[in-house]
């Protein structure tokens, strides 16, 4: 029976003496082995058994199968693994150091055909071994990487920095110039990516001495650069900031010239924004910020939380094509008055005719919010209907003239979601159960029992519970038990915890702005961005447009409200000519004048902005 293990150890040892033999020139023709002398003959002899036993090694590896051959390596990694594990660490660094020897005449002998064939093995083999590395194993092996490159750019000199650059600007440019368009974009976004989380992690000084090493670069390259090079530069400036000029006036020169476009196409909406993910269109982005948009998250400034994840039930309904979906949505908002919890008012004006549905309204929007039980003779409605049994609150809604056209299962299916989820379905509930605590408790000591009230959205750090003894309270509210006088002063009224609505000290995650808190109109704005991901909102339909209307309606009272809180703020005292003619008319007419707010330009619909309005729509006609 053969030893294998030492047929190829021996193989390895006759290789080595090839090897050896072929490298130092010391193989002698036969022919003259009977003229050297006896311990040169001697060594003939060595070399030619070496000869006879490697020639005898490969005809049996050229006939062994791959079966074999693959054990054969098996077997020589796990000798070569137990061999290095019990070297020293000068065997070690001695067995490298000649490896990577015997590498480097190898490589010096290679032709340019054998130098491209190991190359792409080496990069197949390492394709192959970062395909199966773990993340944990990908980060330490980069680290390893930038930490060897960075050892060995600190030990080159300033000629073989210069001859690495040269390289690596050449192996760049040919790579560009074999891309494809999608791939130079791809590249172009991850580079750009890169230098703006690089630029917003620097500091001051960091940044100013970056845009001073620009600078010097930049001034550097003009200082060398022939008289064709700078005119190309110029033209290409000017080409530059022609085409910025003819995008923002493109509507100024097409009313002088009175014309109208034919169509107008925008492209796709596939730019994301960085930020948030929001679609938009090409034109929508700025010269100077290629994937960030004001319209959505206003360059990343604003940052709301995501909404609570929706009831899978509502979103089928809001996505089906089955008869109940589609029904739901033609009557969307008939389920959703039955299911709030507070009424709306307004004076609803449809456009009449066979065009499509359009929500709109004339004056303002209020909404009512009443007593948690109705009065004698009135029926259960709104947030009263959530006190009450599922079946009963069904009935109660199903029995109201407005929801004919609602169809039961929906509404109960609704009913029942809105008392599982909704935590102000649970806040009415509770208060429900206090109020008949008291009424038995007063009852059994013979008194009058006392009046409730529920506060919404109490705040901890101003109420504090020793004081005012909130006996029962959930996440949105508590109710209290007492005298008006009980009752703290500084409250809310369904204020909706969890970032779902917008509140006054909602603030920008960016704070080195003068602006550090999120407007109203900026909220919405958000909260409205087109996304790849599910939003109940637009999929809402007639409901969507409703609340558009109100998000606008309350963004405009919003924004009146601070011009009558900064009257001083806008300078309002140049006007004070006009402010003494009111007075002095309301004087001659006998009357009180009441207070003047003045509406500066700025906002959009207002006397002044209209007049300049006109005036510009002059000045381009005339």
């Amino acid at each position: 029976m053969t030893d294998t293990s030492k047929d190829s150890t021996a193989d390895h040892e006759y290789e080595k003496s090839i090897l050896t033999a072929h490298a130092e020139g010391n193989i002698f023709n036969l022919s003259n082995a009977g003229n050297q002398l006896a311990p040169e003959a001697l060594h003939g002899n060595h070399d030619l058994k070496t000869l006879r036993r490697s020639e005898r090694i490969r005809q049996r590896r050229a006939q062994e199968s791959e079966e074999s051959r693959k054990e054969r390596l098996q077997r020589d990694a796990a000798r070569h693994r137990l061999h290095r594990l019990q070297e020293s660490e000068q065997q070690t660094q001695e067995r490298r150091r000649k490896g990577a020897s015997r590498e480097r005449q190898r490589r010096e002998q290679e032709t340019n055909e054998e130098r491209h064939e190991r190359q792409v093995e080496d990069a197949s083999r390492a394709r192959q071994r970062r395909g199966q590395e773990t993340n944990e194993q990908r980060h330490e092996r980069q680290v390893e990487d930038a930490s060897r490159v960075r050892q060995r750019r600190e030990q080159e000199t300033n000629e073989q920095r210069y001859e690495r650059q040269v390289e690596d600007a050449s192996r760049a440019r040919q790579q560009r110039q074999q891309e494809t368009g999608e791939e130079r974009r791809e590249r172009q976004l991850k580079n750009a990516s890169r230098e703006r989380q690089r630029r917003q992690q620097e500091t001051d000084e960091e940044r100013r001495e970056r845009q001073e090493k620009n600078a010097s670069r930049e001034k550097r390259r003009r200082e060398q650069e022939t008289d064709d090079e700078q005119l190309e530069r110029q033209v290409k400036n000017a080409f530059r900031q022609r085409r910025r000029r003819q995008q923002s006036s493109s509507l100024y020169a097409a009313a002088l010239r009175d014309e109208f476009p034919s169509e107008s196409y925008h492209g796709r909406m596939d730019n994301i924004c960085q930020h948030c993910n929001a679609l938009h269109f090409k034109e929508e982005c700025t010269s100077d910020r290629h994937d960030e948009f004001k319209q959505c998250c206003h360059y990343g400034s604003v940052q709301l939380p995501e909404l609570l994840p929706y009831p899978d039930e509502i979103k089928t309904l809001l996505q089906g094509t089955d008869v109940e979906s589609k029904h739901f949505r033609e009557n969307i908002r008939s389920y959703n008055s039955a299911l709030a919890f507070a009424s709306m008012g307004a004076e609803i004006d449809l456009p009449q005719g066979f065009g499509p549905y359009c929500f709109r309204i004339h004056g303002q929007i209020y909404h009512r919010i009443g007593p948690l039980n109705p009065g004698p003779g009135q029926r259960a409605q709104f947030r009263q209907l959530y006190i009450l049994d599922s079946s009963l609150a069904l009935k109660e809604r199903m029995g109201n003239a407005a929801n004919e056209n609602c169809n039961e299962t929906t509404m109960s299916k609704l009913g029942d979601i809105m008392k599982r989820i909704s935590p102000y379905a649970a806040a009415y509930k509770m208060m429900h159960e206090v109020e008949q605590e008291e009424i038995d408790r007063a009852k059994r000591e013979k008194r009058a029992p006392p009046p409730l009230r529920m506060i919404f959205d109490i705040n901890r750090g101003i109420h504090d519970r020793r004081l005012y003894n909130l006996p029962t309270a959930n996440e949105v509210a508590a109710v209290f038990v007492g005298e008006d006088s009980e009752v703290p002063t500084y409250r809310h009224i369904a204020i909706h915890p969890r970032g779902q609505r917008w509140y006054p000290e909602l603030e920008k995650t960016d704070q080195s702005r003068n602006r550090k808190r999120v407007s109203m109109l900026q909220f919405y704005s958000y909260r409205l961005a087109i996304c790849p991901t599910f939003s109940a909102i637009q999929y809402g339909g007639k409901l969507f447009q409703q609340y558009i209307v109100d998000a606008y309606v309350k963004t405009e009272q919003n924004r009146l409200e601070f011009h009558r809180q900064n009257q001083k703020a806008l300078r309002v005292e140049l006007y004070q000519g006009l402010m003494d003619h009111l007075a002095n008319e309301a004087e001659t007419e006998g009357l009180r004048p009441g207070r003047v707010i003045i509406l500066p330009s700025s906002f959009q619909g207002s006397p002044r902005a209209m007049q300049q309005n006109y005036q510009d729509a002059t000045a381009i006609v005339r």
